[in-house]
């Protein structure tokens, strides 16, 4: 994928990838070639993602996914708002707290260097 020949080429910045699994076999190519760009954090959210979450941390590493459900969340008025399937899954796997912190906050915190959930952005 031409983001991972980037990253490749700017070892030390930090990407993040949004989308990447909707389809089948972009996400199973992904899974497998992950390894060779570390330094790009994956977006699981979504309606669909054919790749769990607890496979990616097996075969790669928690520091390299992250959750958003913006794309998991009713957007029509009036719809019900349930919890998204992906964060219940995350939520209910036999995945670390870290690995779990990792995807649902820590690595988005990271790569836009924000505080550390919990701490208070100092004042310009």
């Amino acid at each position: 994928c031409e983001l991972q020949r980037i990253a490749r080429d700017f070892p030390d910045t930090e990407f993040l990838a949004l989308d990447a699994f909707y389809a089948y076999e972009r996400g199973n190519h992904i899974l497998g070639s992950a390894k060779q760009s570390p330094n790009i954090v994956w977006d699981i959210g979504g309606m669909v993602s054919y790749v769990t979450p607890d496979l990616w941390v097996s075969v790669n590493d928690s520091r390299t996914i992250s959750f958003s459900g913006v794309a998991s969340y009713p957007l029509a008025p009036g719809a019900e708002v349930k919890k998204p399937a992906l964060l219940e899954k995350i939520e209910k796997s036999k995945m670390s707290d870290g690995d779990k912190q990792n995807i649902l906050s820590k690595n988005i915190r990271r790569i836009f260097r924000l505080p550390a959930e919990g701490s208070v952005m100092p004042r310009p």
